[in-house]
C-alpha cells in the first residue's frame, strides 16, 4: 500500500502521519523557496498561514507538526539529494545530521538519524522546478530500510531559482530611475554648453568699447551761455537808422506868414 504524508486534523498541533494516498488536501504540499535548497513546507489544507515546524518543547523537540508561519529556524527545511536520486529533509533547527524519519511504532513522522526507516521522495527534482511547487498526489512516498548514511554520500543539487515579484519590481524601478538620471545629467550639460556658446557669440558681435563720440555741430549760442566779454553794451550798439522825415523850419514858417 502506498502511503502519503498527511496532516492530522486534531485542531491543535496538526501533527503528521502516514495515510493511504487520497485526494485529501492535507496530502498536497507546497514548497516555498527561501534560499539555496531551503524551503518552507505548506499544505493546501491549511494554506500559507501554516508551515511545517518542529515542536519547540524539549521533550518532543524532534516531532514535526504544522504551526503558524513565522520567521523561525524550525520552519526552514533543507532538501538534500542522495546518489540514488531520492531526497532527505533536514531542519535548520536540528541541523543537517538529522533527517525526516518515520517512527515504525506510531507511524508518525519524526526527525532522527538515518539508521531507521527513512522516508524519501520517489520523484526526481522535476517537482521542485519552481519557486512555489505543489506536490500532487501522484508523488508517492515509499518506506525503505537504509543503513547509516555518511555526509559524504549526500550531495546538494542547486535548484533553479526564479526571481520573485519584489526583486523584478526593484530591478525595473532601479532601471527607470537610472535612465531618468542619465537624461537629466545630459540635459544639464547641454544647457551649460549652450549658455557658454551664447555668451561667446555675444562678445564677438558687440562693438569696440572705444567708440567715437558724436560731436554735434555748433548750435546757436544762447545769450546766457556767452562769455562776459562778448556781451553787447550800449557803446557798441550801432546807431539806429533815421527815417526820412521832412522838418519845417520854424523860422521859415514864420517868415512865410
Amino acid at each position: 500500500m502506498e502511503l502519503a504524508l498527511d496532516v492530522k486534523n486534531d485542531g491543535k498541533l496538526y501533527e503528521l502521519n502516514m495515510k493511504p494516498i487520497s485526494r485529501n488536501t492535507g496530502q498536497f504540499w507546497r514548497f516555498v523557496h527561501l534560499g539555496e535548497n531551503i524551503y518552507k513546507l505548506q499544505t493546501r489544507f491549511l494554506g500559507n498561514k501554516y508551515s511545517l515546524d518542529i515542536n519547540p518543547n524539549s521533550k518532543d523537540k524532534n516531532i514535526p507538526h504544522i504551526a503558524k508561519t513565522a520567521l523561525v529556524t524550525g520552519q526552514r527545511w533543507w532538501i538534500s539529494r542522495l546518489t540514488d536520486g531520492t531526497y532527505t529533509l533536514s531542519n535548520e533547527y536540528n541541523g543537517v545530521s538529522w533527517a525526516m524519519d518515520i517512527s515504525s511504532s506510531k507511524n508518525l513522522k519524526t526527525v532522527s538519524d538515518s539508521t531507521y526507516y527513512t522516508s524519501h521522495q520517489s520523484e526526481t527534482s522535476d517537482w521542485l522546478n519552481n519557486e512555489t511547487t505543489t506536490m500532487d498526489i501522484s508523488t508517492t512516498i515509499s518506506s525503505t530500510t537504509f543503513s547509516t548514511t555518511s555526509s559524504s554520500d549526500i550531495t546538494t543539487t542547486a535548484l533553479p531559482k526564479s526571481l520573485s515579484g519584489g526583486v523584478i519590481a526593484g530591478i525595473v524601478i532601479g532601471t527607470i530611475v537610472g535612465v531618468i538620471l542619465i537624461v537629466l545629467i545630459a540635459y544639464i550639460i547641454y544647457k551649460y554648453r549652450k549658455s557658454c556658446a551664447d555668451k561667446l557669440q555675444k562678445r564677438s558681435l558687440s562693438p569696440n568699447n572705444s567708440s567715437v563720440r558724436y560731436k554735434p555741430e555748433n548750435s546757436r549760442a544762447d545769450v546766457n551761455s556767452a562769455p562776459p566779454d562778448e556781451y553787447l553794451t550800449v557803446d557798441t550798439l550801432p546807431p539806429p537808422q533815421r527815417k526820412n522825415q521832412q522838418f519845417t523850419d520854424i523860422s521859415t514858417r514864420q517868415m512865410g506868414r
